[in-house]
């Protein structure tokens, strides 16, 4: 086969497992492979002439047989808990778990966690012993939650836990991180939350002491934070990670990249190593070259975005071997796809996505920028390309995964990629000085404090800048394959390319009007699973908020809708609580509260009206274009009796803080139904059947009334082959 058709197969087959990664049932992708084929068929007598030569119709249709092959060698490959897996027992109580831990173990906020590889599983622990008992046969592996932090611990040794064996759950809200879905992708399908009773020795052979000297002498020559930040940035979050608020600051300028082990560090390394070996022979050059990104990758860990760059290092180094010019594309497609055939669920791994395409966009499109800005100073011009040629080839990815957009994002790159340069060639330099002496890679890692301070300076003046973070909206697959096909085109097409101006009105219009249409048309309430009352009222592109939530619910429960819907600001709120701090974290226009009310107060919208009732218990009324809403913020409602309240008006929905309602008011069959927030197992009510509670441990799941009396749950449940 011709190193064309090769290499147009890599990148069919790499779209055949991202499209099958997206597509919920293999039959839809069997038409899928079937339409492209007729496709591929019809539509190549279209093409000019000197296509034609360049790629005869064969290499089209074995093309298309890889994008086929790839959808269904994916969904072989899905991951499928065994008859002896672990998670067979969970939900069944308390008990002993026995197992080796599989990665390194890391910090959380209230304790631990690690990835085990399940040996015994003993469910009464009343009988257990402190020694290792012999193995169950049981194999998976099980996500562990230690509830209070362990030091010492390392990869690869045994340890004794006391705890509570789980199944994984499902996303308690709308656009809410999918951890069920993450971890099964890698062969996870339960959890364990407890404590260590006994650990055994540490293996004789392993880095992670390498690792715990490298980041000690760090920390001693620049503090506690400020020597993690340095080892996240020289050796990526394997080492350790940002301090503080420091992750959230580089998203929102756009450098999340900066701490993901990838394709920038080890391009830094490879081309500090070989410039340190230029006096050597070539076959000596490789073999430093090798052994430097080896150590590097067991330091740094094993993702998949870092395999990447180290294949594709390596086979430079091969070239150099046999002197000759490696040729980038064709060898990021071939590496591209030899990672997927081996483990194709990393098509949906974030990181290798965005890896990948960034790579991609820095190897095709930083030339035709830099030609654009011929009229700069060239080091300047190229300064600005790479970064630019990076974000525009993740840009749609990233609206699709996250719906946000980092406005500062190309000019944080230009300010801080010289000294993001010079802190990962320092701080792998420091890494090296510690293994050697520890107070000598203290002093190197201390000479890079001030490059490292205006570096953290820079970020976090960017990211608090007006408008850092612009939520847009999450953009549908589709759009995805459109803005990709039409950069295919710009760089395939030259007639296309002087009409790029035109090209890219047309993509933001693609991007942007779907969401605009969506929001001026919608009229529904969400009420989101949270530790309090909290839920978003949409009229017609007019946002509001009902808030008794926490600001750990604000984060994880309601920030991730409102990106996802690009909500930028909301236009009223009704703060039900002190502790709900809504108003320091999006723009208002209005505030209402117990505080600025009385009872009997309307507050009036164009098509809202919404008026409290009382104040003990705490009852208000939504009237919405003929539909009544009675929302009762009071818990232990049932001590009081309908008589002691307003009357319930015709045909009205519930929504109550409590699981009880106050007495006669569900056999009054004045209520349609009834949503309940408390932290007991409950879902909606209605005055025919007592309770349609979802299945699992959650506590409320969330639920989505639309005008006109649809009720329904807010997170579709769909059976993905392979995945529970």
């Amino acid at each position: 086969m011709a190193p064309t058709a090769v290499y147009l197969c890599c990148a069919f087959a790499i779209a055949g497992f991202f499209l099958a990664s997206q597509s919920p049932l293999p039959v839809g992708w069997v038409f899928a492979g079937l339409l492209w084929a007729a496709i591929a068929i019809g539509g190549y007598p279209c093409l000019p002439r000197k296509s034609q030569r360049r790629i005869p119709l064969r290499f089209w249709l074995w093309a298309a047989i890889a994008l086929y092959a790839a959808g269904f060698w994916f969904y072989l490959r899905l991951p499928t808990p065994s008859a002896t897996d672990i998670s067979r027992w969970a939900d069944q109580g308390s008990g002993v778990l026995v197992g080796t831990i599989s990665d390194r173990p890391r910090l959380q906020t209230n304790g631990q966690s690690f990835t085990l590889t399940a040996q015994t599983w003993s469910p009464n622990p009343a009988e257990t012993e402190l020694r290792l008992p012999p193995s169950q046969g049981l194999q998976g592996q099980v996500a562990v939650r230690l509830t209070q932090a362990v030091t010492g611990l390392q990869p690869g040794q045994t340890v004794v836990l006391e705890g509570e064996l789980r199944s994984l759950q499902a996303p308690r809200n709308p656009a809410g991180f999918d951890r069920q879905r993450y971890l099964q992708r890698q062969s996870i399908f339960s959890e364990f939350r407890g404590q260590l009773l006994k650990e055994d020795n540490p293996p004789l052979w392993s880095l992670e002491p390498v690792r715990r000297r490298i980041l000690a002498a760090f920390q001693q020559g620049l503090g506690s934070d400020q020597g993690s930040a340095l080892a996240a940035l020289s050796f990526g979050n394997g080492l350790a990670r940002l301090p503080g608020n420091l992750p959230e600051d580089f998203l929102r300028c756009g450098l999340a990249h900066a701490t993901a082990a990838s394709g920038f560090q080890v391009a830094l390394l490879l081309g500090l190593t070989l410039a340190c070996c230029r006096g050597l022979s070539p076959r000596w050059q490789a073999a430093i070259g090798t052994l430097t990104l080896i150590s590097f990758l067991g330091i740094a860990g094993s993702s998949a975005s870092l395999l990447r760059a180290f294949l594709m290092g390596e086979i430079q180094l091969w070239a150099l071997l046999r002197q000759r010019s490696p040729q980038t594309l064709p060898t990021l497609l071939l590496v591209a796809t030899a990672l997927l055939l081996w483990q194709p669920l990393w098509i949906e791994d974030l990181g290798f996505q965005f890896s990948f395409l960034a790579t991609l966009g820095l190897v095709v499109s930083v030339r035709p920028i830099t030609d654009r800005l011929d009229w700069l100073p060239p080091r300047l011009a190229i300064l600005i390309a790479v970064p630019l040629a990076a974000t525009l080839w993740t840009l749609p990815l990233q609206l699709h995964a996250f719906g946000t957009l980092s406005p500062y994002a190309i000019p944080a790159n230009v300010l801080v990629t010289p000294l993001l340069a010079s802190l990962g060639m320092g701080g792998v330099w420091a890494g090296l000085l510690s293994l050697i002496w520890l107070p000598l890679g203290s002093v190197a890692a201390w000479l890079l404090s001030a490059p490292l301070w205006l570096l953290i300076s820079l970020v976090s003046t960017i990211a608090n800048l007006p408008g850092a973070t612009w939520a847009t909206g999450q953009i549908a697959l589709i759009v995805v394959l459109l803005c990709y096909l039409s950069y295919a085109l710009l760089l395939t097409w030259p007639r296309l390319r002087r009409r790029w101006r035109s090209l890219a009105v047309a993509l933001i219009a693609i991007v942007l009007l779907p969401g605009l249409a969506q929001a001026a048309t919608q009229q529904e309430i969400l009420f989101l699973n949270s530790d309090g009352p909290l839920a978003v009222v949409r009229d017609r592109g007019q946002v509001g908020l009902v808030c008794g939530a926490s600001d750990r619910s604000l984060r994880w429960d309601l920030q991730p809708y409102l990106e996802q819907q690009g909500i930028n600001q909301l236009d009223w709120v009704l703060q039900l609580s002190d502790r709900c701090t809504v108003q320091e974290q999006w723009p208002i226009r209005q505030i209402f509260s117990s505080q600025s009310l009385q009872p009997g107060q309307t507050i009036q919208w164009p098509n809202l009206k919404l008026e409290w009732l009382s104040r003990t218990p705490n009852l208000w009324q939504l009237s919405w274009q003929g539909e009544q809403w009675l929302w009762l913020f009071q818990r232990g409602s049932d001590r009081w009796s309908s008589q002691d309240l307003p009357p319930l008006p015709p045909q009205t929905w519930l929504w109550s803080a409590s699981d009880r309602l106050p007495q006669g008011w569900l056999q009054s069959g004045q209520i349609q139904g009834w949503i309940s927030s408390s932290s007991a197992p409950t879902g909606m009510h209605t005055s025919d059947t007592p309770a349609l509670q979802p299945n699992g441990r959650t506590r409320h799941q969330a639920w989505r009334w639309s005008l006109r009396g649809s009720l329904q749950p807010a997170i579709a449940q769909q059976a993905r082959p392979g995945l529970l």
